[in-house]
């Protein structure tokens, strides 16, 4: 049997880093901050729409929260390897980590166990 938790995790991960994020309220662009907390009626949703919605940022509010708790070069990793996912493109880097891309790769393995273990732990995968 075939172990497919690496692969929902960089799904979690990339979901993750787009969630985060919060540039944009549907496909329209987020013009100002004034407007970052806002949400916009849900009236027109159907009932799966909505409750598909809410469990998704429930699912990416625990992740996040296991995400912060590892230690800085850990969540570091893990947030460049979320953005390099969703980009499609392996370019995006951080001085907060080695030069040497073996040492960055076992850094990455590493983080990527530790969130595995807690996120497996706390049910979420």
């Amino acid at each position: 049997m075939k172990d497919e938790s690496n692969e929902i995790l960089s799904g979690m991960l990339a979901d993750w880093h787009k969630w985060s994020k919060c540039c944009c309220v549907g496909d329209a662009p987020r013009t100002s901050a004034m407007f970052h907390g806002v949400r916009s009626s849900r009236q027109w949703d159907s009932e799966s729409d909505v409750l598909d919605g809410t469990l998704h940022n429930s699912q990416m509010e625990a992740f996040d929260f296991h995400v912060n708790e590892l230690g800085a070069v850990d969540r570091t990793a893990l947030a460049i390897q979320a953005r390099n996912l969703v980009t499609g493109r392996n370019v995006w880097t951080s001085a907060r980590l080695p030069d040497d891309v073996e040492q960055r790769a076992v850094i990455l393995r590493d983080a990527r166990n530790n969130l595995k273990k807690r996120l497996q732990a706390a049910g979420i995968l």
